[in-house]
């Protein structure tokens, strides 16, 4: 009872509450597929000579879905990590 007391409380001072946290790793890998979708495009279409970075970026991420589609339970976490670093430091690759 206490706690969704506190959870009604956060949710009316913040708009969300701290139970958003326990699947957060879950929310965002429902997008890893679109990522994966867009490089697909956008490598179609790419002038690798033109685009020669955004070509790499496209490439490399596609590599890393690839690693985290086939975890194990061991490095399931690691690959993951691994490609929304990589996502994150080069995001502005992502947009047209």
């Amino acid at each position: 009872m206490i706690r969704e007391i506190k959870w009604a409380y956060q949710r009316v001072v913040r708009g969300y509450d701290d139970r958003i946290y326990w699947g957060m790793d879950e929310y965002f890998s429902q997008f890893i597929p679109a990522i994966k979708k867009f490089c697909e495009n956008e490598l179609e279409y790419c002038d690798k000579y033109l685009n020669e970075d955004r070509f790499k970026v496209y490439k490399e991420t596609l590599k890393l879905i690839k690693k985290v589609d086939k975890s194990t339970c061991k490095n399931i976490d690691k690959n993951i990590l691994s490609f929304w670093k990589y996502f994150g430091e080069n995001i502005g690759y992502y947009w047209n």
